[in-house]
């Protein structure tokens, strides 16, 4: 506001330097601050102009009012625009940092279910193993019986042989 009542009521030539501050304005307000504080330097610069103060005062009113019109326009678009290319540009942010929670949540959950599952198949594992080892127990302790029960089934099967022998034997001596 200062600088536009210098500039277009009090007749110093330094309008230009408007643009840092509408510049400034984009990056620090949302757009109604910016299209707010763009209509208070235009009122201020149409006010000044009319009453035939600032650099864009002509001889011809409608000529100033052009020339007015021009500067204006031109930084006025240019601030809004660049505010709402901020503006965007931080919803666009805020989106991905939403999204980016989301995803980490959904990871959380995720790692939490592969531990779960982890956890059964270790358990199941396990299981398995002592059922690998029960197997093999089994077949040795078969193999063990089959080996003793080979000697115990022909002594078993040759003991009516040898009890005939030995009376054979006794008869004889």
């Amino acid at each position: 506001a200062a600088i536009s009542q210098t500039s277009f009521v009090q007749g110093y030539p330094i309008e230009y330097t408007l643009l840092p501050i509408l510049v400034w304005s984009a990056f620090r307000f949302r757009l109604q601050e910016t299209s707010l504080l763009t209509l208070l330097i235009t009122i201020i610069a149409i006010w000044g102009t009319t009453k035939g103060a600032g650099s864009f005062n002509r001889q011809s009113t409608m000529e100033s009012l052009v020339l007015l019109e021009s500067f204006i326009g031109v930084f006025s678009l240019t601030s809004l625009l660049l505010s709402a290319a901020i503006r965007e540009n931080w919803w666009a942010e805020f989106r991905l940092k939403q999204a980016n929670e989301t995803l980490e949540e959904r990871v959380e959950v995720r790692t939490l279910e592969l531990q779960d599952a982890l956890e059964e198949l270790t358990i199941t594992q396990a299981q398995v193993i002592q059922s690998e080892k029960m197997s093999s127990l089994g077949q040795l302790v078969a193999g063990v019986a089959h080996e003793i029960n080979n000697p115990v089934n022909f002594i078993y099967g040759n003991i009516s042989y040898l009890q005939e022998y030995t009376e054979d034997l006794l008869k004889l001596v």
